[in-house]
């Protein structure tokens, strides 16, 4: 994949677009794999497609039927177990078959859950040998399975990643059916956080979950993120020991991952309400989306200061996702299209020139 120029004026420049000439459907899902050497893509019309970046060529596309609107909300690839767990808007969670070059994929399971209508989290896992010990789950010969985290209308449930039909933990919401979810990230190995349209976030504990008298499935936090606005939870995610959260009255916080009483620090967004966050595999770097206007900004983990704002040109983002290879820089974002970025390059740091994105 041949580099461009970085930037012009403020505009960040592709490495590469990628587009299908038929079936343009909306983009709605990214993930990186095989060492950033294939990017999975999931559409509005429940297709899943493959793509090569050395080529910027799709190799692979399926289909899941299902409705005329059968969306792909997420989808994660195990690299041990050489699978592709599928969400669906539709309520499904679909297992897919070990990815062969040139071959269909193959639903080889479907789990039926309740209708996302109370819910817009998506999909999510554990990957901990400390979860697999204290939960009592035998996961045979895999090595630090996946345990998908799948989001219902009264749960979040964990799936065992040895007979995926059955369910290892139940999460019960804090107010079910009344609260919708917005988001889920873990925590730790053992913990992870919902955030809800009323403002709340919830927190569960994994190693409480069997001890747990109250019948709370575990859950150790349920409190408004902030009592004087309870404004919706609009993106959670987490950078090593720091949770960056964004609620829809643009405010953007910034809390150490054991204390949620008093943000590190509150960040006053660029350009309005903060929909999408997403952070680089080694924790180093966050990135913000403002989906109307195509803006992203940069952060340094560190010191949680800005490194620099870039125009993507893109209107109405659909998702954001860094790759998940370890100090890769790459990036995409989508519309009908998928734009693949490189946007922390080494010069980005001590990048003085002043452009139209600059904070006031």
């Amino acid at each position: 994949m041949e580099k461009s120029d970085h930037q012009d004026n403020g505009l960040l420049v592709p490495l590469c677009v990628l587009r299908k000439l038929t079936n343009n459907n909306r983009v709605t899902s990214l993930e990186f794999i095989n060492n950033d050497k294939l990017l999975v893509s999931g559409t509005c019309a429940g297709n899943i497609d493959f793509w090569d970046l050395k080529t910027s060529k799709y190799v692979l596309s399926n289909k899941i039927e299902g409705n005329h609107y059968n969306q792909i909300n997420k989808t994660i690839y195990s690299e041990n177990s050489r699978s592709l767990y599928v969400q669906s808007r539709e309520g499904e969670l679909y297992i897919m078959e070990s990815i062969e070059e040139n071959e269909k994929l193959n639903v080889i399971k479907t789990i039926k859950k309740s209708k996302l209508g109370y819910s817009m989290a998506k999909l999510a896992y554990f990957s901990s040998e400390s979860c697999i010990n204290n939960n009592h789950i035998n996961t045979g010969n895999a090595k630090s399975p996946l345990f998908p985290l799948v989001p219902t209308e009264d749960s979040i449930v964990l799936l065992d990643p040895r007979n995926n039909h059955n369910h290892a933990i139940t999460f019960k919401l804090p107010e079910k059916k009344i609260d919708k979810l917005m988001e889920i990230e873990t925590l730790s190995e053992y913990s992870l956080i919902g955030g809800f349209e009323s403002g709340k976030i919830a927190i569960w504990d994994t190693r409480k979950y069997y001890n747990d008298e109250s019948n709370n499935s575990g859950l150790v936090i349920n409190k408004y993120l902030n009592d004087d606005d309870k404004s919706p939870i609009m993106s959670i995610k987490r950078a090593f020991n720091r949770i960056w959260i964004s609620s829809f009255n643009s405010k953007l916080q910034v809390y150490n991952r054991n204390n949620f009483d008093i943000p590190i620090k509150t960040v006053t967004p660029l350009k309005g309400v903060v929909d999408k966050i997403s952070v680089r595999s080694d924790y180093l770097v966050t990135i913000l989306s403002y989906a109307t206007n195509g803006i992203l900004e940069l952060f340094e983990n560190k010191n949680i200061e800005p490194v620099k704002a870039f125009n993507t040109n893109l209107k109405d983002i659909n998702t954001i996702e860094f790759s998940n290879f370890s100090s890769s820089s790459l990036f995409a974002c989508s519309t009908n299209t998928i734009s693949i970025f490189d946007v922390c390059p080494d010069s980005y740091y001590n990048y003085q020139e002043t452009t139209n994105l600059t904070r006031q």
